[in-house]
């Protein structure tokens, strides 16, 4: 996660470190969300906790194993969670190494810098010795003084000061640049960079120092884009749609090549089998698939897999099924096909095209309301859904993919509840295909109608005492 600061600084630099940790870490996820940090700095502590929420829900729904993170603020935040481990983005650089081409360029430099430390990594040791190991591996020229590391102070950005108290900012900006005696300086936090510029310094941010030309004398530093509201939103969505293309990018060619093979499989199938032309008659469908014998069975619950996984809508292979087969064995074989179907889907969105869903529709609010239900409710919100039609049926495989949900209790849930509605479709379909249209059939609409009123309405009702929300 880049943070705020940074991509609002330089979108070009954030591109490199994406391109960089791919190169690692082929499957590498990439969010920009705000941590909530500077609502907690200014006491809105309700308002951090809901923008916490926000960002850790989509970080779990990634299934990431860490979180690595560019922004110190960010790392302060996020490391408090125990379901991830965080890593500054330093860590890594000075565990990998340099991208290629980059070690000891800096021996060319005659630069003398100094390193400002971020206020929250006063504690971090960790982190301000992987900077100087970075540092070091870049050939630059660096020296201490007695105001760094464990020891470091405020660059004048801390605390929301420069938004509440401007002119202590400033002073504290200026004695910051004054303590590291007026030296060319090293940040490693975007914000940091720009206070030491207004302090009256020259100052580069550590992905400048690694991605940018090398710094000689008497080169002036970047300009400071922060200083600009403009800028520095611009820059944000800059950087923001460098992540949307990096994800675009890296789908796997193999989960492409496979989600087009199936699709393939489908058409070809389709019109090799001679099927889309026996849609058209009734008798000619039946006969078709009764010609096949056992195969048709496995044909017909292979088209509802299909149906299910590119989410078209179910009850029209009900009818079939009721048609070509009748009651018993078209409700089986409905039953089986729809809960295969949303099995492989529902896989599909966990494992195959998670995080392709997740850029898609993670702020879907169909999406979030499932979420959500999973979490104040659990099984009993699945349950709910099956049978009541408030979502879309084939949707929800992929929405419940996103949440902690475990397959077993999918498949099983899913199994059960689509039993009612898929033999009343089926039945139905027998009869009109069997005896017309007639007053039995009028009786028979009558009845199944209700039962579904009453499958729907029922959990309606237990959702209100429950105070379930769908």
């Amino acid at each position: 996660m880049a943070g705020c600061s940074l991509s609002s600084y330089c979108p070009g630099n954030v591109e490199q470190v994406i391109k960089y940790l791919q190169g690692f870490y082929p499957d590498l996820t990439v969010l920009q969300q705000c941590c909530g940090k500077p609502t907690r700095l200014i006491g809105q502590e309700a308002e951090f906790e809901k923008r916490f929420k926000r960002l850790n829900d989509s970080i779990l729904a990634c299934e990431v194993d860490v979180m690595i993170t560019a922004c110190q603020g960010c790392f302060s935040v996020m490391s408090k969670s125990a379901d991830y481990v965080t890593k500054s983005l330093w860590e890594v650089f000075a565990e990998l190494g340099l991208p290629e081409g980059n070690q000891q360029k800096g021996q060319k430099s005659r630069v003398i810098f100094a390193i400002h430390d971020s206020c929250p990594t006063r504690e971090e040791t960790k982190i301000w010795q992987a900077v100087r190991v970075i540092v070091a591996k870049l050939g630059y020229q660096v020296q201490e003084g007695d105001f760094v590391c464990d020891q470091t102070r405020c660059c004048g950005m801390g605390g929301m000061c420069a938004l509440s108290n401007p002119e202590l900012a400033q002073l504290m900006m200026q004695k910051r640049v004054e303590q590291l005696q007026a030296l060319p300086i090293i940040t490693y936090c975007a914000a940091c960079r720009s206070a030491m510029i207004q302090g009256g310094a020259q100052a580069w941010h550590l992905l400048d120092l690694i991605f940018g030309d090398v710094v000689l004398q008497p080169d002036n530093c970047p300009r400071n884009v922060l200083a600009s509201p403009l800028n520095a939103w611009l820059n944000r969505y800059k950087s923001k749609q460098l992540i949307k293309k990096s994800k675009r990018k890296h789908v796997k060619t193999k989960k492409i090549i496979a989600f087009g093979l199936i699709v393939g499989a489908v058409l070809i199938t389709s019109y090799a089998t001679g099927i889309t032309n026996h849609l058209q008659s009734v008798a000619l469908l039946q006969t078709y698939f009764q010609d096949l014998g056992l195969w048709g069975y496995l044909l017909f619950i292979l088209i509802s897999i299909a149906t299910a996984v590119f989410m078209l809508p179910g009850q029209f292979l009900a009818i079939v099924a009721g048609v070509v087969y009748g009651g018993i064995i078209g409700s089986i074989l409905t039953v089986i096909g729809a809960t295969i179907g949303s099995g492989i889907a529902f896989l599909l969105g966990k494992y195959f095209f998670r995080a392709y869903i997740v850029e898609k529709f993670a702020t879907n609010s169909l999406f979030k309301k499932i979420e959500q239900g999973v979490a104040d409710h659990g099984v009993s919100f699945l349950i709910l859904t099956r049978l009541v039609p408030v979502f879309p049926f084939a949707i929800q495989c992929y929405a419940y993919a996103l949440t902690p949900m475990k397959f077993r209790t999918f498949i099983g849930v899913t199994f059960i509840t689509i039993i009612p509605g898929s033999v009343m479709y089926v039945y139905l379909a027998e009869e009109i295909s069997t005896n017309g249209f007639s007053a039995q059939l009028l009786g028979l609409f009558t009845i199944t109608g209700s039962l579904l009123f009453l499958l729907s309405f029922i959990p309606k009702q237990i959702a209100r005492r429950k105070q379930i929300k769908l």
